[in-house]
């Protein structure tokens, strides 16, 4: 049967966009809109238009794309040419890969059913039918497009006698499919991604994922290293930078590349309480009721009138994984007394719910819960840490045929949220989710525009306790980051677990304890950039951004005091 599920309609995709720009001052950004075809995100794969009618249809995805394009931003399309579904108008055998005995070769099973492998050499034709990507130009003139699964494959042979394909073939159609689409879009990123690749693409989805889902592993950046300054690389969508997320942070300054960020569907960041729903969950009981199965009970704790949500949320999640969010398995449900009469000063239990792990999925899951508005949005809940609306209230483990759960405090510290903080910083008004973007684009952007050209010319594990690794891009750009535990002290700088520093002649950026001679407690975070490309200490403009803690930084012998941004001379002062 049908299940629609809407993240966002086109309105509220530009809509994001616009807030993006214009609350965050966000200049630069890649927006690539997921899901658009008719039929959503894997569905009736090649036949791709009109746009999907429940976000809006072609007439407002067309209005989308000028608005994100009017915010200076790369707007950008996901489409597929490998996989290929029975209910697509189009679909007919004489397109798809043949095994040697002449059957259909079939891929995944996605969210429009069993696909099957579009041939490359027939893929690329299917491609170049007028209804296909020279229409997606015409109405909605992307400047970058991603076709997924491209690069994400090993070389396949196909026996269908009207279209064979060795191993080599299947490259050479991909890499055509993948230079036509480049003449018509301009920019062009696929999913993983392939040495074949790099002379063809722009970018790479889900390289750095080796490296942000493995950060307690001793990862070479050997691909880094030799086509780092040849193509970009990003994590896979399902695997996004999100407040709890330090390490996913500390990887990306480490390799010098942007990040993919996790925010709430819908206009995520409005709400009718801006400072958070007054009501905080808990488990109120966790008993195992079988192997893999437990009955589970959770209870809100009331301080003030709650507005109207139907329904709960609970993602039970594992970072090992590419699904979406990190989620492993659920236990959404709707609420049996109206939200709008739970009593001020009280507490409401819901539940029990019986909950099941899937086979295969041992190990430690962190529940996550959040309440859905009528209309989908995700809210905040007042004084607790969020991640995308969605808040950590505990771990489930299952092992060795034994469930047990542990609680988490939702408004506890948790150092690996530290660069969500904005106390006393630039983004203090925002909410958690933007703060976090805010303060890494600060940093991980313009590092990014200075090493793009740049080779990484070294790589070092600097310490195993704490942990700590050092990057060098060219001769003059120097990278270190602290995993932890524990504190790491070099020249003059410390930095704390999850701390940082940037240094080149042109632009510094730290979280530290102590940084120029200043004693941070606790850390405080700044990026320094020479607007006039003058070594810092000789500029005559340096922006300074100051993303949370004591708003004093020494530069050049002097003590600035910047409570927000500002650009100084730093040389007379």
């Amino acid at each position: 049967r049908d299940q629609v599920s809407v993240g966002y309609t086109f309105d509220e995709a530009a809509q994001v966009a616009e807030h993006f720009r214009h609350d965050l001052a966000i200049q630069r950004a890649m927006y690539v809109l997921a899901g658009w075809i008719n039929r959503g995100y894997d569905n009736q794969h090649p036949d791709i238009l009109p746009a999907a009618p429940e976000c809006g249809g072609t007439e407002a995805l067309a209005d989308c794309a000028e608005r994100v394009r009017q915010c200076g931003y790369l707007f950008g399309l996901h489409d597929n040419y490998q996989d290929m579904y029975r209910d697509a108008p189009s679909w007919d055998e004489t397109y798809v890969m043949k095994h040697s005995d002449g059957s259909l070769f079939a891929g995944g099973v996605w969210a429009g059913g069993q696909a099957y492998l579009t041939c490359s050499r027939k893929a690329l034709e299917l491609a170049k039918r007028p209804q296909n990507l020279n229409e997606v130009r015409a109405l909605f003139h992307p400047t970058v497009y991603f076709i997924d699964t491209t690069f994400a494959a090993p070389p396949l042979e196909c026996f269908d006698p009207a279209h064979p394909l060795s191993l080599n073939d299947d490259i050479h159609w991909k890499r055509e499919l993948v230079r036509y689409a480049r003449s018509v879009f301009g920019l062009f990123g696929s999913e993983e991604g392939q040495e074949w690749a790099v002379p063809d693409a722009d970018y790479f989805e889900g390289m750095m994922s080796q490296k942000a889902e493995n950060s307690e592993q001793d990862v070479v950046p050997l691909f880094e290293m030799v086509y780092g300054d040849c193509v970009s690389l990003y994590t896979h969508q399902g695997d996004r930078a999100a407040p709890n997320r330090a390490r996913y942070i500390l990887g990306h300054l480490l390799y010098a590349e942007n990040a993919v960020y996790q925010f709430g569907s819908h206009l995520y960041f409005q709400g009718a309480q801006p400072a958070g729903v007054p009501a905080r969950p808990e488990v109120a009981s966790l008993r195992q009721t079988g192997p893999r199965a437990f009955e589970i009970t959770y209870r809100w704790r009331v301080s003030g009138p709650v507005g109207k949500y139907p329904r709960a949320f609970v993602h039970f999640t594992h970072p090992a994984t590419d699904h979406p969010e990190k989620i492993i398995f659920q236990n959404d449900h709707v609420f049996p007394q109206a939200t709008e009469t739970w009593p001020e000063g009280g507490a409401v239990e819901v539940g029990p719910f019986t909950v099941d792990v899937p086979d295969g999925r041992d190990g430690t899951f962190a529940a996550m819960i959040g309440l859905l508005d009528e209309g989908g949005g995700r809210a905040e809940l007042q004084g607790l840490r969020s991640s995308g609306g969605r808040h950590h209230i505990g771990d489930v483990t299952l092992r060795e045929g034994k469930i047990t759960f542990a609680a988490v405090d939702p408004a506890g510290p948790d150092p690996e949220r530290c660069f969500a903080r904005a106390d006393g910083g630039w983004a203090e008004l925002l909410n958690e989710t933007d703060r976090l973007i805010k303060n890494t684009y600060e940093v991980l952007s313009p590092l990014n525009r200075l090493t793009a050209h740049l080779p990484m010319t070294d790589h070092e594990f600097v310490s195993a306790e704490p942990r700590v690794e050092r990057s060098r891009f060219g001769e003059d750009v120097q990278i270190t980051v602290n995993y932890g535990p524990g504190p790491y002290r070099t020249e003059g700088v410390e930095l704390p677990q999850y701390g940082f520093l940037v240094r080149s002649p042109t632009f510094w950026a730290f979280h530290a304890t102590r940084f120029g001679g200043l004693d941070y407690d606790p850390s405080a975070m700044f990026v320094l950039e020479a607007l006039d490309g003058e070594p810092i200490a000789e500029s005559a403009k340096v922006r300074v951004y100051h993303a949370f803690g004591d708003p004093r930084v020494r530069v050049a012998g002097k003590t600035l005091e910047v409570p927000r941004e500002a650009e100084v001379d730093v040389r007379g002062r």
